[in-house]
C-alpha cells in the first residue's frame, strides 16, 4: 500500500463526503485502489450527515452491490453501489458507512482533499429496523 496508517479489525468506518452535484439518486465507489487483498464490505450505508459522525433521522438508506448487502472488492479495483433513490443538494455532505469484515489496512491519502473518517466496533453498528 502507498500510505499505510494503521490497521483495523471488525470495524464500521463512515466517511464524511461532500458531492458537488446533487440528484435524485446515489451510487457509492469503493475503491480497493492500493489493497493487495480482497476487501471483504459485510454491509454499507449512505445518509444525509448531521454533525459529527451523526446522521440526519429518517435519511439512513442500507446500500446493495447487484442486489446483495456486501461485496468483495479485488486488490486493485472498485465496486459501485445499486443507486439508492434519495435526494442530495449540490454540495450536501454524505455519511457513508462500510462494515469492513477482518482485518484491514487503513491508507491515507493527502493529496487531495480532507476526509473525516469515525471507527466503531462492527457489533455496535448492526441497525435497528427504526435505523435503516
Amino acid at each position: 500500500m502507498a500510505w499505510g496508517y494503521g490497521q483495523t479489525s471488525n470495524v464500521t468506518a463512515r466517511d464524511l463526503a461532500t458531492v458537488g452535484v446533487g440528484g435524485e439518486a446515489v451510487r457509492v465507489r469503493i475503491s480497493n485502489a492500493f489493497g493487495n487483498k480482497p476487501l471483504a464490505i459485510a454491509a454499507a450505508s449512505v445518509g444525509l450527515a448531521a454533525s459529527g459522525a451523526a446522521v440526519v433521522p429518517g435519511t439512513l438508506h442500507p446500500l446493495t452491490f447487484g442486489g446483495a448487502p456486501g461485496a468483495t472488492v479485488p486488490g486493485g479495483r472498485v465496486v459501485y453501489s445499486d443507486p439508492v433513490r434519495m435526494s442530495v443538494s449540490d454540495i450536501q455532505t454524505l455519511a457513508i458507512s462500510v462494515d469492513a469484515s477482518g482485518s484491514e489496512l487503513v491508507t491515507v491519502h493527502p493529496c487531495c482533499t480532507k476526509i473525516v473518517s469515525y471507527f466503531t466496533p462492527s457489533w455496535m453498528t448492526k441497525p435497528t429496523p427504526d435505523q435503516v
